[in-house]
């Protein structure tokens, strides 16, 4: 049995003992009051727990994410083999390899918008780096567009591999202007922004996993 198996069968067993339900709904709400917007009296009650019972909000905060990532064990897992590796002679120290490990870490944990728009972020800034270095000057004020195009142009990468370099600014701009994502559009972007990343770095054309949209 998994290590996660067993701490969720343990904290069931515990919970209903002692009739958890209710507790869990309030620190749901709890963790959910510092996410986002909340009502004025919901903002007010907090603040006084956080005053004087600051202890008490640090139990439930507590309780709450432990449990949480209990129970998001097997998800993580699941999408985390989803992945293949991406060996690289050298690991990059980049900008833009350093927004994919965020894009993926986006994905592993189930935020997909984030997801995608940091996949766009990742391909704007490896591309960026990879202009630069080719031309011998800064691309740093360039739309993504004009990157893709300069790529192509100096024929930075194999054109299908751009072409994807494309679609993920496609995917990018569709999620910040307030399109919802889920998560088929997020693995399909971050398949893309991974083949990408590597063929720039490495110069590979590596074989991309299915798409599911």
């Amino acid at each position: 049995m998994k290590l996660s198996e067993t701490l969720n069968d343990f904290l069931h067993d515990l919970d209903s003992a002692e009739g958890w339900a209710e507790s869990d709904r309030h620190n749901r709400e709890l963790a959910a009051d510092f996410e986002a917007f909340t009502l004025p009296s919901r903002a007010l009650i907090t603040s006084i727990i956080r005053k004087y019972r600051k202890d008490h909000l640090e139990d439930s905060l507590d309780s709450y994410y432990v449990r949480k990532v209990l129970r998001d064990a097997p998800k993580l897992v699941q999408r985390t083999l989803q992945l293949e590796t991406m060996a690289t002679q050298e690991i990059p120290q980049t900008n833009g390899a350093f927004y994919l490990r965020e894009a993926t870490r986006c994905y592993i944990h189930g935020f997909w918008a984030a997801c995608v728009a940091l996949s766009r972020a990742a391909v704007e800034q490896a591309l960026k780096e990879a202009v630069a270095k080719a031309v011998g000057a800064t691309a740093s004020d360039s739309k993504l567009s004009t990157l893709v195009e300069s790529a192509r142009r100096l024929r930075l990468a194999d054109p299908a591999v751009l072409s994807l370099a494309d679609e993920v600014r496609i995917a990018g701009n569709r999620t910040v202007h307030n399109k919802a994502s889920d998560q088929p559009e997020a693995w399909d972007t971050l398949v893309r922004v991974r083949a990408v990343l590597l063929a720039l770095y490495e110069g590979q054309v590596p074989d991309v996993p299915e798409i599911q949209t």
